[in-house]
């Protein structure tokens, strides 16, 4: 009975086994590669200039360089409206009743408490504007309506308007038209520094990017070198054992040739590492998720032997370099701030003048007649003179900005070596690199022929597999110098284009606002 029972629920599990099986979904190889490991769908192909277009537009540093034209052109509006013209507006009236102390006050006969009265209304508007030569020109409007109950007032109430322009005008100190447009000059050369240093981070992040991209392509490159060296041991592994099963090699070349597998296995594990590394720089470059799919570089390094001109890439600097134009554009604003500084150490002379005319009538509506009439007028004309005893702050600051515009043009001038020795380095690693192309090239070309050679003595048993696994080796390393010294022609480039200042032309970037 237990042995029936036993069938019967083994029958039953198997039953349900089989059911569960043929009800469950087909899972296919493709599904179950893509539960270990991501397929190359889920992967993130990208060219060189998608790499460009997506660090420039996820860079926080360069979003934030991007705001700073905008702040300069704000200070730039704000330095041109200090010389906007402004209206005043003033008005007041007033009353004043007091006990009546003298006889010419005439109020004896009409008041016997004496008490003098005097009431008004005053209303000016002005209109008021800085001039570009230093000077302030004021045209005002004056309104009053005066009423008193002395005997003596023959117009009462009487109204009263005026119209005055008046300027004044500095002749020595705050003088001229160059020196008053100061401000607004330097607000205009810091927002061109603004544009320098976005453009001046712009170029780095799109050199850093392609240099990081290369690399990528340099670690799978290297990758694949060492697959390959890896195949070629596994190979010979499995030659060698043929070898040793029909007499010609002796067991030990087995052993020798499994060890040569092993460090080969080594160095791809160390390679793939390298890739995910560089991958990893250039997902931070480029602000993706760390975790995010395998990136994929599409382009491939093209080789086109071009020598670097080094008289053409120094011009090159000179004119696109944003940091020698910031230095230079700096050196422009010290040089007007010492002009300031000078100015402010003359004594000030003024001139002041004005004319204006008046009316006075028992009616308001009046008063505009005797104002075209221009027979009541009043004019002033006069200078004040300022002389400041010692000026020494006056004095300090002037020599302080001369001691800066020096200290400027040493910086300067270092600046110009340095931006001459960075190019000259830069073109010289160009033709560095081309030089090495050509080497590497015939130095891996020898290194096959010597491992073919070597191949065919250990078949004819005239050498080890030791000496084979180091043949192998020499071609893995001419290989990858191959490579490299293709990848660093183009990194080279990217050098050259960072210390010329022409990454964006290079790479045919556009920037709105540049």
């Amino acid at each position: 009975m237990g042995q029936k029972r036993n069938i019967k629920v083994s029958s039953a599990i198997l039953f349900c086994g089989v059911l569960l099986y043929l009800l469950s979904p087909p899972v296919t190889m493709g599904e179950e590669r893509g539960n270990a490991q991501p397929d190359e769908g889920t992967a993130l192909n990208l060219t060189l200039q998608d790499c460009i277009q997506r660090a420039l537009k996820n860079n926080l540093e360069i979003r934030v360089e991007e705001i700073n034209p905008g702040i300069s052109e704000a200070e730039i509006t704000q330095e041109k409206s200090k010389f906007d013209p402004v209206a005043l507006l003033s008005a007041s009236q007033n009353k004043n009743l007091v006990e009546s102390t003298t006889f010419l006050q005439g109020v004896f006969l009409r008041d016997q408490q004496k008490l003098f009265l005097q009431k008004g209304i005053d209303v000016d508007f002005s209109l008021v504007e800085k001039l570009i030569t230093g000077g302030k020109g004021e045209l005002t409007y004056s309104y009053s309506r005066y009423e008193t109950n002395s005997f003596f007032q023959f117009l009462n109430p009487a109204y009263r308007s005026d119209l005055t322009f008046s300027i004044t005008q500095p002749i020595l100190r705050n003088f001229g038209i160059e020196l008053n447009r100061s401000k607004i000059k330097i607000a205009n050369n810091n927002r061109l520094l603004s544009f320098d240093q976005f453009r001046e981070k712009a170029n780095t992040v799109i050199c850093r990017a392609e240099e990081i991209y290369w690399n990528l392509i340099l670690s799978r490159q290297l990758l694949e070198v060492k697959k390959k060296s890896l195949h070629l041991a596994e190979n010979l592994l499995e030659k060698n054992k043929g070898l040793v099963e029909v007499g010609k090699l002796p067991p030990l070349e087995i052993l020798q040739a499994e060890v040569g597998v092993s460090s080969r296995e080594e160095e791809v594990i160390i390679a793939e590492s390298k890739v995910q590394d560089v991958e990893d720089l250039l997902k931070e470059q480029l602000n993706l998720p760390l975790k995010g799919p395998s990136i994929i570089p599409v382009d491939q390094p093209a080789f086109e032997p071009v020598e670097a001109d080094l008289e053409a890439s120094i011009e090159n600097a000179f004119q696109n370099r944003p940091d020698y134009h910031e230095a230079k554009v700096s050196m422009d604003n010290l040089e007007i701030l010492t002009k300031v500084a000078k100015n402010q150490m003359l004594p000030g002379l003024d001139l002041k003048a004005s004319y204006g005319l008046n009316g006075i009538d028992t009616k308001y509506k009046d008063t505009w007649g005797k104002l075209d009439d221009a027979d009541t007028y009043s004019w002033v004309v006069g200078l004040n003179l300022e002389i400041p005893l010692g000026n020494r702050w006056a004095k300090n600051e002037f020599s302080k900005r001369k001691m800066d515009q020096n200290k400027a043009s040493l910086i300067l001038e270092g600046l110009k070596q340095r931006i001459e020795v960075e190019v000259r380095e830069a073109t010289r690693e160009v033709n560095t690199c081309l030089k090495r192309i050509e080497a590497t090239k015939q130095a891996r070309l020898l290194a096959e022929q010597r491992l073919r050679a070597e191949e065919e003595r250990l078949h004819l048993g005239l050498t080890t597999s030791v000496e084979v696994l180091r043949f192998q080796e020499g071609l893995a390393g001419a290989e990858a110098k191959e490579v490299t010294a293709t990848i660093d022609y183009l990194k080279a480039w990217v050098t050259l284009s960072r210390v010329t200042g022409t990454a964006l032309q290079k790479n045919k970037v556009e920037i709105e606002g540049l």
